[in-house]
């Protein structure tokens, strides 16, 4: 598999929700594994697959790694 990095700069908060669609990230490791309490193989499925609407669950953790993302 090829690791593909893609610029997200410019793109606006939507689109790279969207875009997050087209791969397993960070935070879908641990659902992969089954070691996310808070979410299932299932519904990472129905999210990747675009059978759920895409969402923003924002929290301070989130925020956070927002921030912190041009910094590492």
């Amino acid at each position: 598999m090829k690791n593909i990095m893609i610029p997200t700069k410019d793109l606006t908060r939507e689109e790279w929700l969207e875009l997050r669609r087209n791969g397993i990230g960070g935070s879908d490791a641990s659902v992969v594994m089954g070691k996310n309490p808070w979410r299932s193989i299932q519904q990472l499925w129905e999210d990747k697959t675009g059978k759920t609407p895409v969402l923003e669950n924002s929290n301070e953790y989130t925020y956070w790694g927002n921030v912190m993302e041009g910094i590492m």
